[in-house]
């Protein structure tokens, strides 16, 4: 029995590499299961459900979210069952992998690359008395010898590949499914691992027509692309698109995309998407032209600026945008500037990712030279380098996490729209920078959060910096906060404000207009009072209430929420 496992990094999403081998399996008449867990399982449930199905084959596939729990599972595993053949694939065995099975002598074999032939030739083999000296791709184990066979050639019609998909229930769920139509990439990034491959490879059009749509009609809630750069072949992607676009039912379509590589053709296509068909993942790294070209990367930043803003303003494709901090030639200063540079297309969502000097780039063989001190074991993330301190790493970690908790969750909009201009000139980064300093100094940064107390520290932090305008950042927050927090009290820090016999005269308002808000198809209605002109300073334009203060009727809609001036 052949097991197929692995561990993913969360329960909704899959693997895709072990659907290919499955797929292998099926195709030779070889009994197999797949399973499937996550680095945040139990081992013991792990090592248990693996064992009940008594395998004599198995086989791990292997990323730096998992490798390490993955290696103490299959020592385990292995002093359980000793006769148990532990293959392990994957990017985190495809490099060194000598002295990976050097270090854990419980690994029988490693398959290097792109697994598939080399997977088939070792199951074949296998039946036949277990003659791995011809399999290329293979490093194998015989009693204390380890052979390192010769790399495999890529195959070059990805038509000979098995089909990921069946009849699987896994996408019965609701798991993001990874599929691909390429492998490889036209571009040599040296920080990342499709630059050791040459050359783009493609699956052939009607097969990704013809399973996109079995599992689109199987009620697929997301596909997720994993190829490197979608529309690397113009003409392939936007026929692709169009084909997607045209697909009955409510699948989300997630793409690593070239900005600057969008055409006129496509950014037409696109401007007619529904809105949630389409998400794009665009990878900037960064706007320093020394950088760039020290890590090979080639991009127009007028026109990248240029295709994200039309798309941005249009919003009915979700964008995310990318920057990679510890690249070569970036110091903080230069980084700094390229956040400010992302943060003005305003994407919906913005990561500041940190560099990983991963096996096998030419990054990794380079970093002695450009005084790189990283993690030596997984994700094998940057400490410091040339350009910037570990200090300097740190405060930047907490800025991503603020990133995330304040911008990308896109509960605080109306407060930061206000704020950062007025307070930061428009510099997003002294803003961030400035918080978490605050955050540091507070002994907060890191600690989990509730939602409500952020709105509170947020308007510590700007009445700290604007003591004399305190009360105009709390009412924004208030309203933040009431826009996305329909169920939830108001934290009495912030201080609402009440009037006169109020619960009266809500229940008035809403009886005497409730058929108006009944048409407009409101899930729930709520009242809040102000002080000042609270939809002036949000950028709202409503004409202001007569009565000296401000009642603000919110009308929570299913995908958005209405603001409008009443008279209470």
């Amino acid at each position: 029995m052949l097991v197929l496992a692995t561990l993913n990094s969360q329960y909704i999403h899959s693997n895709l590499a072990l659907r290919y081998l499955a797929g292998v399996a099926r195709e030779i008449g070889e009994r197999h299961q797949v399973m499937e867990f996550t680095i945040n399982d139990s081992l013991d449930h792990v090592m248990r459900s693996i064992v009940r199905a008594q395998p004599d084959l198995l086989a791990f596939s292997c990323y730096i979210w998992n490798i390490e729990e993955t290696l103490k599972l299959a020592n385990n595993l292995k002093k359980v069952l000793p006769s148990l053949t532990i293959v392990a694939g994957g990017p985190e065995v495809s490099f060194e992998t000598v002295k990976l099975m050097q270090d854990h002598p419980f690994i029988d074999m490693a398959v290097r690359g792109e697994g598939e032939a080399t997977f088939r030739e070792l199951l074949l083999a296998r039946r036949q008395g277990g003659d791995y000296r011809g399999i290329a791709g293979l490093t194998w184990r015989q009693g204390d010898c380890i052979h390192e066979n010769p790399d495999r050639e890529l195959e070059e019609d990805l038509s000979r590949i098995p089909l990921p998909y069946g009849d699987d229930p896994i996408i019965t769920d609701q798991r993001i499914i990874y599929y691909e139509t390429s492998r490889g990439c036209p571009f040599n990034c040296s920080y990342c691992l499709s630059s050791t491959i040459r050359g783009v490879r493609y699956f052939p059009l009607e097969r990704v027509r013809q399973e996109i749509s079995a599992l689109a009609a199987r009620g697929v809630s997301q596909i997720k692309f994993v190829d490197r750069s979608f529309n690397c072949h113009p003409r392939r992607a936007l026929e692709l698109m169009r084909f997607l676009a045209d697909l009955p039912g409510e699948t989300n379509f997630h793409f690593e995309i070239v900005a600057d590589a969008l055409t006129d053709e496509m950014l037409e296509l696109l401007a007619g998407v529904k809105k949630g068909r389409f998400q794009f993942e665009i990878g900037v790294q960064s706007i320093n032209p020394d950088t760039l070209a020290r890590i090979n990367r080639r991009q127009d930043l007028g026109r990248m600026a240029q295709n994200i803003k039309l798309l941005v303003e249009r919003r009915n494709i979700h964008i995310h945008l990318d920057l990679i901090a510890g690249l070569p030639e970036e110091d903080y200063q230069s980084l700094a500037e390229s956040f400010n540079w992302v943060y003005g297309l305003q994407p919906d969502y913005f990561q500041l990712g940190f560099l990983k000097l991963l096996k096998g780039t030419a990054i990794r063989e380079e970093a002695p030279r450009w005084d790189y001190v990283y993690k030596d074991y997984p994700p094998y993330e940057v400490l410091a380098n040339r350009w910037l301190s570990y200090d300097e790493i740190s405060t930047l970690k907490v800025i991503d996490d603020l990133l995330h908790r304040y911008y990308n969750s896109h509960v605080f909009d109306y407060t930061l729209a206000y704020c950062i201009p007025r307070l930061f000139v428009g510099n997003a980064f002294r803003f961030y920078e400035a918080l978490a300093r605050f955050y540091m100094a507070e002994d907060l940064a890191g600690r989990p959060l509730r939602r409500e107390r952020l709105y509170v520290i947020l308007a510590d932090f700007l009445s700290r910096v604007d003591p004399e305008n305190s009360e105009q950042y709390k009412q924004l927050l208030i309203l933040d906060f009431v826009v996305n927090n329909r169920h939830l009290n108001i934290p009495h820090e912030l201080g609402r404000t009440t009037v006169e016999n109020q619960n009266t005269r809500i229940r008035a308002f809403l009886e005497k207009n409730k058929k108006e808000l009944a048409a407009r198809g409101a899930e729930k209605t709520r009242i809040e009072v102000f002080p000042l002109d609270i939809l002036f300073l949000a950028g709202i334009n409503q004409p202001a209430p007569p009565q000296p203060w401000y009642p603000v009727l919110f009308c929570y809609e299913k995908e958005k929420t209405t603001l409008e001036y009443i008279e209470l």
